[in-house]
């Protein structure tokens, strides 16, 4: 990092990625449909994952949602992502 800003060479994405807590629809519609974070890429049955991908507009930077049938153990109450 330099003067508070990532320093990352020219053309690098930076993806931030994170197990599903929320049914796909309810995280559609919150960052997709309620922030407006453009949805760049889906994936389905890559390793057993199905995953969404969002847009951070203006950061080079991506947002990756993926889920699974297998069911997962419930979130902890801390469990939060702040951008």
């Amino acid at each position: 990092m330099t003067d508070g800003g990532w320093d990352f060479p020219a053309g690098t994405t930076v993806r931030i990625a994170r197990q599903a807590v929320a049914p796909v629809r309810e995280i559609l519609g919150f960052y997709r449909d309620g922030l407006g974070l453009p949805e760049i890429g889906r994936f389905h049955d890559h390793e057993g994952y199905d995953g969404l991908i969002l847009g951070l507009p203006g950061t080079g930077a991506h947002l990756e949602f993926t889920w699974c049938d297998a069911p997962a153990a419930p979130p902890h109450p801390e469990s939060l992502l702040v951008l």
